[in-house]
């Protein structure tokens, strides 16, 4: 449908570019992936129900995103007072980005800080943390240790990022 709507659109399968014996995608998990497999540098990464009323290349003469290589988005605020994200954040990343000590989340406001149905990057300034989110997303880690400590990949991303 999407190839008989639009012109110059581009179809990939994710699994053509990342093997999916380490990573079983599925949900959430493949968000951080499909923004490694874009051959763009600068990407936004869009959830289907999302919808713009204005042009989305705007998005990257945000200052923040000039200055950092990603913007986020906030999300709702749910269960204030969770202390095991942070807590076991801070157990292995001893350094982190100035921003994160002023987060919702690393202040314990709420268990969700960023929406991930809009992604904005530049591959080129936040490879390092992109390809580290990939690897918190893929199958033992998300099973084993990640998502039993926060909520699916948007901390993750945002902490990491």
């Amino acid at each position: 449908y999407l190839k008989s709507e639009f012109q110059d659109l581009q179809l990939i399968k994710l699994e053509d570019y990342v093997n999916d014996y380490y990573t079983k995608f599925g949900g959430w998990a493949m968000k951080p992936f499909a923004i490694l497999a874009s051959k763009f540098t600068e990407v936004v990464m869009m959830d289907a129900d999302v919808f713009f009323f204005q042009d989305p290349g705007m998005l990257f003469e945000d200052e923040g995103y000039k200055a950092t290589g990603s913007l986020f988005y906030y999300d709702r605020t749910l269960f204030p007072n969770s202390t095991r994200g942070p807590d076991w954040m801070r157990s292995f990343l001893p350094s982190m980005s100035s921003f994160v000590p002023h987060s919702r989340w690393f202040k314990q406001v709420s268990t969700h800080e960023q929406e991930s149905g809009v992604i904005v990057m530049n591959k080129r300034k936040a490879l390092l943390g992109l390809l580290s989110t990939c690897k918190l997303n893929s199958k033992t880690e998300r099973d084993e240790l990640v998502y039993k400590r926060v909520y699916g990949d948007k901390e993750v991303d945002l902490h990491i990022l």
